[in-house]
C-alpha cells in the first residue's frame, strides 16, 4: 500500500503535463538561445520564498503547484520579456466580480498617474530557457521585485516594458475647482493616489491654506503623528484629522489622517516632487508626486484669479 502511495505522489509531483516549466523554443531548429532573444535581461530581487507569489509557470491553472525546485531557474538566472498583456487562469479569476475590488490600483510612472489593471501577466524566459507568467496585485511593488540584470534599479523605461501597454491606462490628473457662494471661498482638491491628495483654500487672491491631506497606515500600534519635516531640515504644522482602526485575526490595521501645512513657495520649488517625514513614537516617509504638486499648482493660479 504504501508502496502505490509513493508511485501515485511521485506522478503528482512529476509526472503530470503542466507541473514544470514550459521549456522556450524558436525558429526552425526548435532551440533556445537567449542571447538571441531581443530586449533586456531582468532579474527577479524579491524573497526567495515569495517567488511563487509572483511568478506562475501554467498559464492554465489559477496557481502552479508549489514544488520549490519548479522556481529554482527564475530565482537563479536572469530572464527577458517575451510576450505582455497576458489573461491566464489567474487572470479570470481576478476579472470575477467578487476581486474587483482589489483588481485595480494607480500610481506614478514617471510623470504621468496610471490606472494598473492586474488581471494581466507577463510572459519571461529565463537564461535556462524556462518560461514563467510575471502577475501581481500592486504597480508600485515591481520595482522592489524586480532589477536590472545589473542590480540596478528599474527606471520608467524599465517598467513599462515588463508591464507593457494593455495593463496600464493612463489618467487625466487634473484638480477640481469648487467655488462657495458664502464664504466666497475656491476650494482645490488634486485627485486622491497613494491615499493623499493636496487641498488648499484660495479667496480674495489670497492662500487661506495649502494641506497634504492623507491616511497614514500602522500595524497594531499608533503613529501618534505630531510632526512632519522636509529634506530641507525645515518643519510643517501637523494636523490631526481623523483616526480608524480594522481588527481581524492577523491583528489591527490603525489608520491616521493628517493634514500637512504646506505654503504656495515651497510647492512651486519643488514642482518635480519632494518627500516628507512624518513622525511621532513611529514615521512614514512620503513620496509626493511631481503630477500632483503640478496638477495643483495650475488650478492654484486659476483659483486665485477667479
Amino acid at each position: 500500500m504504501k508502496y502505490i502511495l509513493s508511485i501515485t505522489i511521485l506522478i503528482i509531483l512529476t509526472g503530470c503535463a503542466g507541473n514544470s516549466p514550459e521549456i522556450y523554443q524558436s525558429g526552425d531548429s526548435k532551440t533556445c538561445t537567449y542571447d538571441k532573444i531581443e530586449g533586456k535581461s531582468f532579474k527577479y530581487a524579491g524573497e526567495s520564498q515569495y517567488t511563487d507569489v509572483y511568478f506562475n509557470y501554467d498559464p492554465n491553472t489559477e496557481y502552479s503547484i508549489e514544488i520549490p525546485r519548479n522556481y529554482d531557474s527564475i530565482r537563479l538566472y536572469d530572464f527577458k520579456i517575451l510576450q505582455t498583456g497576458l489573461i491566464t487562469e489567474q487572470g479570470k479569476k481576478t476579472i470575477k466580480s467578487i476581486y474587483q475590488t482589489s483588481r485595480y490600483n494607480e500610481d506614478i510612472i514617471g510623470e504621468y498617474a496610471y490606472k494598473y489593471d492586474s488581471a494581466y501577466s507577463t510572459k519571461v524566459v529565463t537564461q535556462d530557457c524556462k518560461i514563467y507568467y510575471l502577475n501581481w496585485r500592486i504597480l508600485s511593488d515591481y520595482k522592489k521585485i524586480i532589477k536590472n540584470s545589473d542590480n540596478s534599479e528599474l527606471n520608467e523605461k524599465d517598467l513599462l516594458t515588463i508591464i507593457g501597454e494593455k495593463p496600464l491606462t493612463k489618467l487625466e490628473f487634473e484638480s477640481d475647482i469648487v467655488y462657495d457662494k458664502f464664504t466666497k471661498v475656491n476650494a482645490v482638491t488634486t485627485p486622491y493616489l497613494n491615499n493623499m491628495a493636496i487641498r488648499g483654500n484660495f479667496s480674495n487672491k489670497e492662500v487661506k491654506f495649502i494641506q497634504l491631506y492623507t491616511n497614514l497606515y500602522f500595524k497594531n500600534k499608533w503613529g501618534f503623528i505630531k510632526n512632519a519635516v522636509d529634506t530641507n531640515g525645515s518643519y510643517h504644522d501637523v494636523t490631526k484629522i481623523s483616526t480608524d482602526t480594522s481588527c481581524s485575526n492577523s491583528g489591527c490595521t490603525l489608520t491616521e489622517t493628517i493634514g500637512i501645512d504646506l505654503s504656495l513657495d515651497f510647492l512651486k520649488k519643488n514642482q518635480n516632487g519632494f518627500e516628507i517625514k512624518a513622525f511621532g513614537t513611529s514615521e512614514k516617509i512620503i513620496n509626493v508626486p511631481a503630477v500632483m504638486v503640478k496638477s495643483f499648482l495650475k488650478a492654484a493660479e486659476i483659483a486665485k484669479n477667479k
